[in-house]
């Protein structure tokens, strides 16, 4: 089956053949170091056309365009919703944004991995959700569950229940190692240490699987992919 399309960026049409009406377009902060990855964007798991991303705002480039902007029109017009919601988070992090299946609106977003020195987890990172399409952001701990440092988080299969199983790999109360809530983010388990294969690797990936209960995938710095599967 023949497939025809391209990724536009500034001029180009989306759904040309071809790459010839690329636009080169001065650093506004949608770039950054490649070992840092801020650039995110995730598609709204339940509305048509709308689409969110993450502008870091890099220092000495475009701070003033930090902030979550949307889209509801695939593309065509974008709108900064939310701006200053993540300060106190440290700088050179890898971040990560993502949509939650099934549900208008829903997005969790972390500053990620943090890149430097110090002990873990690093201060000031946590993990925040939107529920109002971007507009306002609120962190997800609570008085029983302090969420440090977030490498990644995915979502999986709700396994009965009303809301997508969240999976995360990061520091809860301050001990590391993969969480799951399935009662969304009210409380957590923890299901694994810090280093789930027993030998000195990390995860840098998690998703859940969207159709088997208590079932997520995990990619390493070093050691491939795994799976998990927890009662």
């Amino acid at each position: 089956m023949a497939v025809s399309g391209a990724f536009c960026s500034g001029g180009c049409t989306p759904g040309a053949t071809s790459f010839s009406s690329w636009v080169v377009r001065p650093e506004t902060g949608w770039g950054n170091a490649h070992y840092v990855a801020s650039s995110q964007v995730c598609a709204d798991r339940a509305d048509a056309n709308t689409f969110y991303m993450w502008n870091a705002g890099p220092a000495g480039l475009s701070p003033t365009a930090e902030g979550i902007y949307k889209t509801a029109d695939g593309g065509a017009t974008w709108t900064r919703v939310a701006t200053g919601k993540f300060s106190g988070a440290v700088a050179g992090v890898i971040p990560r944004l993502k949509c939650v299946p099934n549900n208008s609106g829903h997005a969790f977003f972390t500053k990620g991995i943090v890149i430097g020195t110090g002990a873990y987890p690093h201060a000031g990172i946590g993990l925040y959700r939107t529920k109002d399409h971007g507009t306002t952001w609120a962190n997800v701990s609570n008085g029983s569950y302090k969420i440090g440092e977030v490498w990644d988080f995915g979502f999986g299969n709700a396994c009965g229940g009303s809301y997508p199983v969240i999976f995360l790999y990061g520091w809860i109360n301050g001990t590391g190692g993969v969480w799951r809530s399935k009662d969304n983010a009210a409380t957590w388990q923890q299901l694994t240490g810090l280093y789930p294969l027993g030998w000195i690797d990390q995860l840098t990936s998690i998703e859940g699987d969207a159709n088997i209960c208590g079932r997520f995938y995990a990619g390493f710095k070093g050691t491939g992919w795994e799976y998990g599967q927890f009662n």
